[in-house]
């Protein structure tokens, strides 16, 4: 650890058993029983917050970059996360997600390995966090429940905050889109 005149700063190695993380025990737990590993560099700044970063996480078998920042300054804290994937399997990206998001992300397959970009925003009181997920997909085989397409490519984009103002679910208010 060392300070920077702006805050302190510290360096340190994760490798970790995830038995179980969730945001809302309700929807399942999220990545269950992976190994968490990688070098990461935290920050903290005189404000109270605490930034968090890594380019080379590992969740399972993926590599991911890592940038998170917690607001320790304030109770109950809040949270941003974004993690970003360079290359993940679809069946290994329905695994990092709680059971009742994985139910509908099985229904398909994807030939290739995507691209995802994932930010997750909250607070440690509690409820479910906003997600705003980005799926980049190229010249893959997209197999659904009604087609098998060959060839596609395609942004995909979802988030659980289909009416603003209406609260993060989702179960209920999830949209995606596709372009």
């Amino acid at each position: 650890m060392s300070s920077t005149g702006a805050g302190l700063q510290a360096n340190f190695h994760l490798d970790v058993l995830a038995k179980s993380m969730a945001f809302k025990t309700s929807h399942g737990k999220l990545y269950p029983n992976k190994t968490v590993s990688g070098e990461l560099t935290a920050h903290g700044y005189d404000d109270g917050k605490i930034a968090v970063r890594s380019d080379a996480l590992s969740i399972g078998p993926n590599l991911f970059k890592l940038d998170a920042v917690f607001g320790a300054n304030k109770r109950p804290a809040d949270f941003t996360i974004h993690l970003v994937c360079d290359q993940i399997s679809w069946r290994q990206a329905s695994d990092l997600v709680s059971a009742n998001i994985k139910l509908k992300l099985d229904r398909y397959d994807i030939s290739k390995p995507l691209v995802v970009s994932a930010r997750i925003t909250g607070s440690f009181a509690g409820g479910d966090p906003f997600l705003y997920i980005i799926a980049l997909v190229r010249d893959s085989k997209v197999t659904t429940p009604a087609a098998v397409l060959d060839n596609c490519s395609f942004n995909g984009i979802f988030t659980n905050n289909f009416e603003n103002g209406k609260g993060f679910s989702d179960d209920i208010r999830s949209s995606g889109s596709l372009s």
